[in-house]
């Protein structure tokens, strides 16, 4: 597994399109190494409820900082990261569906 950490300033356009850029990346380098799952885990500089998951794929998923920790805390980050992989999968099979 790769994890990568970022914290985003800025309005939101400006940070969904720097953690689009940050998840095809962190695909490329999964699909380019042994690991199996690419982690963007990342934070903003204002109260957000911004949802990257219309980026994310089965190989390279996007946890807020406070979603991973939350997940982690009740003992559901598997749980959680198949369910994500899961929806990742179907966006990728039907063109238009953002999740």
């Amino acid at each position: 597994m790769i994890i990568e950490c970022k914290y985003y300033g800025g309005g939101s356009g400006s940070v969904l399109a720097n953690a689009r850029d940050a998840l095809q990346q962190l695909q490329s380098y999964v699909e380019n190494s042994s690991a199996g799952l690419g982690l963007l885990v990342f934070d903003h500089d204002r109260p957000t409820d911004l949802k990257l998951s219309q980026y994310e794929s089965p190989k390279a998923l996007a946890f807020y900082v406070d979603d991973l920790i939350d997940a982690v805390r009740a003992g559901k980050l598997t749980d959680e990261i198949w369910r994500r992989r899961a929806r990742a999968a179907r966006q990728r099979e039907l063109p238009g569906d953002a999740g």
